[in-house]
This record gives structure tokens, sequence and C-alpha cells, in this order.
């Protein structure tokens, strides 16, 4: 009689143990009952959002622009004209180094004072290979341009002052020389020496 009440009580245990696997796992955490499609999204909703549409891309990545027939700024050249100086003239400090270039010695030389009403210096008579010449030096080269300014294209006026003969007017800094005659061997000095004229024949 013993016996068959501990066997009752054996299975009473081990039905109510398994009653209780029902809501407990074998790790022995509660058990969960299992939800249709917990855990899993929809089908489509995963993929909207690993897979964005085509739009946002698009602002992403923006046109490409054709660049072929634009060239780089450093490639870029103008070309731009510089003038040449002018062959023959040069700019003298003294009247020695001036007198020098016209082939005559100035401690030599005999020289006589010209007074002109069209310029505000007055002037010095200077021979030339027999031909006279009448050389003009400045305090600076701008004095010297404003009175080479007065002067007309064609050497004829100095102002409102007529000049007569046939003129040839040079400049070389603030030194104004010229020339009245026309003798082709004194104008092919002086151009080269002081260049062409800048009025005159």
């Amino acid at each position: 009689m013993r016996r068959n009440t501990m066997l009752f009580v054996g299975l009473l245990l081990v039905v109510t143990l398994v009653a209780a696997c029902g809501d407990t796992t074998l790790d022995g955490t509660p058990g969960f009952a299992e939800t249709p499609g917990a855990g899993f999204p929809e089908e489509g909703a995963a993929t909207e959002e690993l897979f964005p549409e085509e739009s946002a891309t698009d602002e992403l990545m923006p046109e490409e622009t054709d660049t072929s027939g634009v060239l780089p700024p450093s490639t870029v050249t103008e070309s731009v004209g510089v003038e040449e100086p002018v062959t023959g003239a040069e700019t003298y400090t003294d009247l020695d180094s001036l007198l020098a270039a016209l082939g005559a010695d100035a401690s030599s030389v005999v020289m006589e004072p010209v007074s002109e009403p069209y310029f505000s210096v007055e002037g010095q008579a200077v021979d030339i290979n027999g031909e006279q010449v009448h050389v003009y030096e400045f305090p600076d080269e701008e004095t010297a341009q404003l009175d080479a300014d007065l002067v007309s294209a064609d050497g004829t006026m100095v102002g409102d002052v007529t000049v007569n003969g046939t003129p040839h007017f040079y400049q070389a800094g603030r030194f104004i020389v010229v020339y009245m005659g026309d003798d082709p061997a004194t104008i092919d000095l002086l151009e080269a020496s002081l260049g062409p004229p800048f009025a005159g024949a």
C-alpha cells in the first residue's frame, strides 16, 4: 500500500513537470508563444528600406557637364603687343654726351646762343658737318616734353609762332634738337643719334 502511494506521488510530479515545460525553454528562460509573422518584416518593407528609389541616387550624382571645349585658366594665353624701341633714340644726361654722339667735341665746338620765341629755354647753335643745328637743353625731360607738345606735326608751327625753312625736330630726353636744312648726311647723322624726328619733314 505504501509502495502504491509513492508511485502515485511520482507520477503526479512528472505530470506537473511536463505541464511546466510548456511555459519554460530548455535554458530555463520563460517561453513565449510564437506570433505569426513576429520578428520577420513584411515582404517589400525591408526591400524599400535597403534599396531607396532611384530619385535619391539622382540627387547624390549630379549631371555631368561637357567641358571638352573649355581650357583651364592656366592654358589660356593672351597675345600682348610690345612696342619696339626706336632705333638710334637715346637719352643723354648732359650736353657733352649729346655733342659726342653728333660727332662734335664739346671742348672745341663753337656754340652761339640762340633765342627763339617758341621755346622756354635758350638754345645753342652748333656747327655739325658744316650745317647749323640748334640744341635746346631743358632742366628735365618733363619740361622738354611740354615744349615739344607745342610743335605741329609738320613742324611749321610752334604754338602760334610760324617756323620758316624746312624744320626737323628731334627729342632725346631733356634735349630738343632742331635742324632747319635738308642735307641728307646731316639728317642721317641726327636720326642715327636721336631717332626719327617727332615733327617736321
